[in-house]
């Protein structure tokens, strides 16, 4: 009966809408030539035009089924809903009733009518059957099968009095999986594809077929797969003129996804569940064709139902045939909206038949009526089942109310607390009396218009005003009803907000079942939890009822409150901050524990879980769920405290370490990274045995007390044993392993005090950075310690980075690394000055101030091996600002000396020039030293243009107007560009060297020559670096240059030296020192090309130093030291001792030697020559060895000349 709905439901406004498009497409088209009855129709099935010959015939009425026999009815609904509708033409046979009442029988060709691909309606055309019943229509069956092809749909007709199957669609092998032939030739084959329960009803019912009656049911359809099929079965029979059956006719159409879909809406029926599944009344839900969906178990007891006679049943099949056309009627009307009250006879195996009162309530979702609720009340106990249904009334979560005469007569206690109605009951008050007064005409026209049934019912909003002034908006469904002889109207109130949830999961239905599903499970396995929905702003918009039990707060009271009122206070900003991170989606879901507190005042532990649903339509928040672990955690802190910290520090012990490092590799994701600092106390074993183990433990839990406030909250700090300490430190960098190194020793710059005692006590460190150093619990472990080790090998107060080779460089680095803050303390910088050159003049007018360490270890270093490094570790500024004064008050000493006047020039880095008080400083220092700013150049690398902000213009403009020149050093290297030059004034401009590359070939002499053309043309002075030969020079002399710069007039020279040049000229530089290669006391063999070697640091001021080897490359070699090649810059001291290694042919070559001479090449190689440390008896055996090896070179021995390498010395280091 829903197709008859869907089709003919004369909705106004669709109905226009509809009409007006199909007038307008088909203006114009005249039936009056077509002799046949033709009919035109919209989609609803209402009649908008008929021809002459229709007219003459059958008159003008409303629909089209006005014009054919109600029996057939239904059929002809279905061939429009399944076949026109969808785009198909279909045929079909109808009894027509005629203008002077007798039916005639008439084959209907119906053809769809579309507009853009969208069906508007169709035309139907009639054909009369002639004396045979035979109708000509060419390609009727081909047509026919045709259509039945094209829908999912088995169509077959049975010739009753020859038994056997007359007509069989094509679709039955893709619907049933059972081919047609072997269908017609064995028609109860399909017994055997039906579930055996659903045969059984097909058999019970296929009675009432032959009787006459047409049959609907739906079936279950079995695949070999074990997938199972809803199908729905209509079967019709045709009677001859006898009135005996001639054959019958069936359909079967594939109902599976509908019958999900009416599952699903069950499903989620879950608020009503409980109602339904307990009440004490039969209710049985049905769809809108009447087939009824579920019964509840009051219902299965009274009517005796069995699983399998409930599912897919007709309510008709349970109603006594007397009362089956008046049941018809009243469900036509339910489905108009209608609720409907009546009585009638019902007939089950159990009590045979008996008397039932039925209320039929339409289902409302959007204004549409989508099933039918139907309530039984068994008419021999009438009184107790007008109080079971007052029950459901009363316990609705809707409002629910009669009225009569504008005054209550009935009101269910939702509606009273909607309302919250001043007096006990709403009875006999008047409706008016709690509508808004904007809305009470509305409610006035809305009555009057169901009264007159003007309208069969009402769908609409309106407004209550509470005593509380507060307005609640209300969504009102009502219908028309004859309540004891008079009109009245019965309907329901529904708070919108409080059913809005509920409307959003039936709109959208499938699209959000699986959000739906997460929705309940996330519940579901959570309910021993607290479990709360909170917004992006941390408010609570659902909290479970355990949130009552477990805090004592009352859930309800809860909604909109902040959650994170509850937390403690010490705890808030870690829970803000992690839930703004899970909030922001910068992590996907959050664990951690918090303390909660209690209405009574006190705190409760919880394990906290929370997930971000904010994007998903329903949930729209974050789901947290909390699970108390009070008493857990009172346990296992009594627990913790005996078995994971050492009684002595109360700190965590080795065991808790290992387990809390363990967890942390375990958590930290790819791209994060922690260290572990291994403190080894230097000489506690001779403190704890000279004074006793009393004052050892007072000292130890000193020592934990300073560590413990050097640590922060990403550090965890631990007591291994007696005299080791460790602490993991999450989210570090690199750049910061060496400052919280110094952070943690200068824990021990002050002396204990205990007793009368007064320690000063060291430390080493040994530092492993996860996952460098090891990416288990193990390897990370021990390599801070081989790390603490070689710390302990240096200095007192040192600490030392694990490498996997900690190999020369590395160690070179370390040291720089950790020496470096304390070079200047130690006064262990200096000055060199190179003098610049006037190119016309060849005389001295200024010098570059370059700082140099003289590394204790290391020897005198150039500022390319510490800089990088005192810019990571901050020391830049410091140092330059060091470099400043050192150089001012030199040039000062100068000029007291009465020496030749010049400037003198200062590097600044980009890190110093961006301080905010450089500026300051540098005025500072000329008025500290009362120097002349002429007097001063500070070279700026274009590395300081790279932000290009207005800071740096204003800087230079200030520093310039205060008499001090500028200089752009290493220009064309960094961030070049004539833009630079015109927006940042500057005085020089400094080329850098590697324009002067093959400028003696003749190569990059244009390129040269026009950058100092174009320095010329905007006003600045040039200055050429790196110039080594008189060829060179002249070159650049021939193009303009204003200064000359490099090795040729002098290497960077201490301040004595410099003041030499100046008092005597350039011809006074120290004589150049004698050759050391000429001192060699054995003969040398050298090599084509260099060997392969390595070499590694034996020793440091007699303390063993173990680190890995390094390559080198070896030129030549005797019995008394050998020649090699590096990228390494080793300093010719007596006391760092080497060991070198070489294979040659068979011989392997292992040696202590230590470093006579250095020289720098080019490409930042240094060459070296050593000398072994050896006795006379193992010179000796190196003589002999040198001579056999000489004699295999002689030989062209293939073993040694694989050794060698043929490749440039500065590609092979590179590619290393």
């Amino acid at each position: 009966m829903s197709l008859i709905k869907n089709l003919f439901l004369k909705n106004p406004i669709i109905k226009k809408e509809r009409d007006k498009q199909f007038e307008q497409l088909y203006k114009g088209l005249s039936f009056a030539d077509n002799p046949d009855p033709l009919f035109m129709f919209n989609s609803l099935g209402d009649i908008l035009q008929v021809n002459n010959a229709a007219i003459g015939r059958f008159g003008k009425r409303g629909s089209l089924l006005d014009y054919i026999q109600k029996k057939e009815h239904e059929k002809c609904a279905y061939l429009l809903h399944a076949f026109c509708l969808k785009g198909i033409t279909c045929h079909d046979y109808f009894q027509f009733e005629q203008i002077e009442g007798k039916p005639v029988k008439l084959l209907v060709s119906i053809y769809p009518i579309k507009k853009e691909n969208e069906v508007i309606g169709g035309y139907a055309l009639t054909k009369s059957v002639n004396t045979s019943g035979l109708v000509e229509v060419k390609s009727l069956n081909q047509n026919l099968e045709e259509i039945f092809n094209e829908i999912d749909a088995v169509v077959w007709s049975f010739d009753y009095q020859l038994n056997k199957i007359k007509y069989l669609s094509s679709s039955t092998e893709k619907l049933l999986g059972i081919p047609n032939e072997t269908l017609i030739q064995r028609p109860l084959l399909w017994e055997t594809y039906i579930q055996h329960e659903d045969v059984l009803m097909l058999k019970k019912s296929y009675k009432n077929v032959l009787a006459g009656n047409a049959m609907t049911h739906e079936v279950r359809v079995l695949f070999p797969d074990s997938t199972v099929k809803w199908v729905q079965v209509k079967v019709t029979p045709t009677l001859s003129e006898d009135g005996s059956i001639s054959s019958i006719i069936g359909y079967m159409f594939d109902i599976t996804e509908k019958k999900k879909l009416e599952n699903m809406i069950i499903k989620k029926d879950q608020k009503y569940l409980a109602l339904f599944a307990n009440h004490t009344d039969p209710i049985f839900t049905l769809n809108l064709e009447g087939v009824v969906l579920e019964v509840n178990p009051a219902g299965e007891r009274m009517l005796n139902f069995t699983e399998n006679e409930k599912i897919g049943a007709h309510f008709l099949s349970f109603v006594a045939p007397e009362h089956k056309e008046k049941s018809t009627e009243y469900f036509q009307e339910v489905l108009k909206g209608k609720t409907q009250n009546f009585n009638m006879n019902f007939t089950c195996n159990l009590k045979g038949k008996f008397q039932l009162n039925v209320t039929l309530i339409p289902i409302f979702v959007k204004g549409e009526v989508s099933g039918v609720h139907s309530i039984l009340k068994d008419l021999s106990d009438l009184e107790e089942s007008e109080a079971k249904y007052r029950g459901l009334v009363e316990n609705s979560l809707a409002g629910v109310f009669m009225i009569q005469h504008g005054k209550y007569v009935f009101a269910n206690k939702k509606l009273h607390d909607i309302v919250m109605a001043e007096n006990k009951s709403l009875l006999n008050q008047p409706i008016l009396q709690h509508v808004h007064e904007e809305d009470r005409e509305l409610i006035e026209n809305n009555v009057n218009r169901l009264i007159t049934n003007e309208l069969n019912y009402v769908h609409f909003q309106t407004r209550s005003k509470r005593k509380d002034g507060k307005i609640v908006h209300l969504e009102i469904y009502a219908s028309f009803l004859n309540y004891r002889g008079a009109p009245a109207i019965i309907g329901t109130a529904i708070d919108v907000t409080e059913r809005s949830e509920m409307e959003i999961l039936l709109e959208q239905k499938e699209k959000i079942v699986d959000k739906q599903n997460k929705w309940f499970e996330s519940i579901i396995k959570n309910t021993n939890d607290i479990v709360t929905i909170i917004n992006e702003k941390g408010e609570i918009t659902y909290t479970s009822p355990a949130f009552n039990q477990i805090l004592g707060f009352e859930a309800k009271e809860r909604i909109g409150m902040p959650i994170f009122d509850y937390i403690h206070p010490e705890q808030l900003d870690t829970v803000l901050e992690n839930f703004s991170l899970l909030s922001e989606e910068r992590i996907n879901d959050l664990k951690m524990e918090c303390l909660l507190e209690h209405k009574d005042g006190s705190w409760h532990h919880f394990a906290v879980r929370a997930t971000n649903y904010m994007k998903d339509p329903i949930i729209n928040g974050i789901i947290v769920n909390c699970y108390d672990i009070t008493e857990k955690k009172t346990v296992a802190k009594e627990l913790e405290r005996v078995s994971n910290f050492d009684q002595l520090t109360n700190l965590p012990n080795r065991s808790y370490f290992q387990q809390y490092l363990k967890e942390t590799l375990m958590e930290t994701t790819e791209h994060q990274t922690f260290a572990i600092f291994y403190i080894d106390i230097d000489r506690f074993k001779f403190i704890n045995d000279s004074l006793g183990p009393l004052i050892g433990d007072e000292l130890i839990k000193n020592i934990s007390i300073r560590l413990n406030e050097r640590t922060d909250s990403d550090s965890f700090l631990g007591h291994l044993r007696s005299d080791e300490f460790i602490i993991l430190q999450k989210n570090i960098k690199s750049a910061e392993l060496s400052s919280i190194a110094e952070n943690i020793l200068q824990a021990f710059e002050n002396p204990f005090i205990i007793e009368d005692y007064e320690f000063y006590v060291t430390a080493s460190i040994g530092i492993s950075v996860y996952p460098e150093s090891g990416k288990t619990v193990e390897e990370l472990l021990k390599n801070a310690d081989i790390a603490m080790s070689h710390a302990k090998k240096l200095e007192a107060n040192k600490y030392v980075t694990y490498s996997s080779e900690l190999d020369v460089e590395s160690f070179k680095k370390f040291m720089i690394t950790s020496d470096l803050r304390k070079a200047i303390e130690r006064d262990e910088l200096h000055l060199h000055f190179q003098p610049l050159i006037d190119c016309s003049s060849n005389k001295v007018v200024a010098a570059e101030a370059l700082v140099r360490w003289n590394h204790p270890v290391w020897g005198e270093l150039p500022p390319t091996e510490f800089i990088p490094t005192a810019e990571q570790n901050g020391l830049i500024s410091f140092l330059g600002n060091w470099v400043l004064r050192n150089a001012c008050k030199q040039l000062k000493a100068w000029q007291k000396a009465n020496l030749q006047p010049i400037s003198i020039s200062v590097n600044v880095s980009p890190i110093q020039f961006s301080q905010y008080n450089f500026v300051h400083n540098v005025f500072q220092t000329l008025e500290d030293f009362n120097l002349d700013p002429k007097f001063l150049v500070l070279e700026i690398t274009e590395n300081i243009f790279a932000d290009g902000s207005d800071t740096v213009v204003n800087k230079l403009k200030e520093l310039r107007k205060k008499g001090i020149t500028i200089a752009l050093d290493d220009f064309g290297t960094g961030y070049s560009s004539l833009n630079y030059l015109q927006r940042f004034k500057a005085d020089y401009l400094k080329i850098d060297k590697t324009f002067l590359q093959g400028i003696e070939k003749n190569q990059n002499e244009e390129l040269l020559a026009s950058i100092i053309e174009l320095a010329k043309n905007i006003n600045l002075s040039v200055v050429v670096e790196g110039i080594e030969t008189e060829e060179q020079y002249k070159k650049i002399q021939s193009m303009k240059c204003d200064i000359g710069q490099g090795f040729l007039f002098s290497p960077a020279v201490s301040s004595e030296q410099f003041q030499r040049i100046l008092e005597c000229g350039l011809s006074s530089q120290l004589p150049t020192r004698s050759d050391p290669k000429k001192k060699r006391r054995f003969y040398r063999i050298t090599f084509d090309f260099p060997l392969a070697g390595s070499f590694t640091i034996d020793s440091v001021r007699g303390k063993k130093v173990h680190v890995g080897n390094t390559p080198i490359l070896v030129k030549d070699v005797s019995a008394g030291g050998l020649n090699f090649l590096s990228d390494i810059k080793l300093p010719p001291k007596t006391d760092l001792l080497i060991k070198v290694s070489a294979k040659m042919g068979d011989y392997s070559l292992e040696q202590i030697a230590r470093v006579v001479w250095s020289s720098e090449q080019e490409d930042q190689l240094y060459e070296y020559g050593i000398e072994f440390i050896a006795s006379e008896q193992e010179q000796e055996v190196l003589l002999k060895r040198m001579n056999i090896i000489q004699a295999q070179l002689r030989k062209r021995n293939g073993s040694i000349m694989k050794q060698l390498i043929t490749e440039d010395p500065k590609d092979y280091f590179h590619y290393l």
